[in-house]
């Protein structure tokens, strides 16, 4: 089993993530694009309940037109309960604020949530999490005219109706979870039956030190490729959820890739060639502060490292997974997907 055999199961993975489609305008101009991508900026480890996390870290992604007209950029930051989609687009499929101000001829960067950068959420660094209730949607969201919380509330006029409980327009709307960790792992399941593997889902709700949660995926794979228990081969290992690394090295990478080079330290000298393939990638396409979403890597891997005179052992002791697989071609690039369903992880087992 080779790295390249897994791309099928790959493709089917993305594939189950949904993506937020945006409609195009009536009649609009194709958009000329010179320059797209994203950036982070800032940031630095903080104590977290679960050893070190990174905080206060940027995460923007920007488009530059084709005829800019205007030296400045423009750059959206949104507010509390929401995310940098608010400027990419309108629920009735409209051009959003972004699209707008390109096509007058502005550079636009969109941050998406300031202060932790698409990071996971720690409720111990950034306090404990609630719901918003009905009265400060009201406030804030759907009929801020009534309230005057800031002089030009009253010019409100985004939302049609009252924006009250009883308001047909409310009536007429309900919220539906279209993209979780759990129909991305259901599908990648799907998928792999449909290719012929028999397949165990571990979790969808994977947490903990990123180095212990791979040696226990290795554990489980040592045992179906020695005794073919709990499920026998060809076997498919599937598991979401989001892990944490606790950085000690001065190295480049994230948890994804982190763990795919454990799982593979752990499963050393304990399988045949040619006999397992190792997937941890997260869904939003980046990994850390990288341009990977992840890594994939075989029984072939080390051997191949080796040659190359790359010590996987000291590359993980330096957090550095990142500079240990690029020369191996073995990083996962997706570029931003625009969604995030936390991590997926997958081992196949010949």
């Amino acid at each position: 089993m080779t790295q390249h055999q897994i791309q099928p199961l790959a493709l089917c993975l993305a594939l189950a993530v949904p993506l937020a489609v945006t409609a195009q305008p009536r009649n609009p101009e194709p958009l000329s694009i010179a320059r797209q991508g994203y950036l982070f900026a800032g940031g630095k480890y903080s104590p977290s309940d679960k050893g070190q996390a990174m905080s206060g870290q940027l995460y923007a992604e920007f488009q530059i037109p084709a005829k800019q007209t205007h030296p400045w950029p423009i750059v959206m930051v949104h507010g509390g309960s929401q995310t940098g989609t608010n400027f990419t687009g309108t629920p009735d499929g409209r051009e959003g604020w972004a699209q707008f101000f390109l096509r007058e001829g502005y550079a636009v960067y969109v941050v998406d949530q300031p202060g932790r950068g698409r990071a996971a959420y720690e409720p111990g660094r950034y306090g404990p999490a609630s719901r918003v209730d009905l009265e400060n949607t009201e406030r804030r969201f759907a009929a801020p005219e009534r309230f005057n919380l800031w002089p030009q509330a009253r010019l409100h006029t985004q939302w049609p109706g009252k924006g009250e409980p009883g308001d047909p327009v409310f009536a007429r709307s309900h919220h539906v979870v279209v993209g979780s960790n759990r129909q991305a792992i259901a599908a990648a399941e799907a998928c792999s039956r449909k290719l012929g593997y028999r397949t165990m889902v571990l979790s969808t709700t994977i947490e903990g030190e990123t180095r212990e949660i791979a040696r226990m995926h290795a554990a489980i794979a040592r045992e179906i490729l020695s005794s073919n228990r709990p499920i026998r081969r060809p076997s498919c290992l599937l598991s979401g959820g989001e892990t944490t690394v606790t950085v000690r090295g001065r190295g480049l990478g994230g948890r994804n890739q982190e763990f795919v080079l454990a799982a593979l330290l752990a499963l050393e000298g304990g399988a045949v060639d040619e006999s397992f393939t190792i997937l941890s990638a997260g869904t939003d396409g980046i990994d850390g502060p990288t341009d990977a979403a992840g890594a994939i890597a075989d029984a072939s891997t080390l051997t191949r490292a080796a040659s190359l005179g790359l010590d996987a052992r000291r590359f993980l002791d330096d957090n550095d997974s990142y500079r240990f697989f690029e020369p191996l071609d073995a990083l996962l690039k997706t570029g931003p997907t625009g969604t995030n369903v936390a991590d997926v992880r997958v081992l196949l087992l010949q």
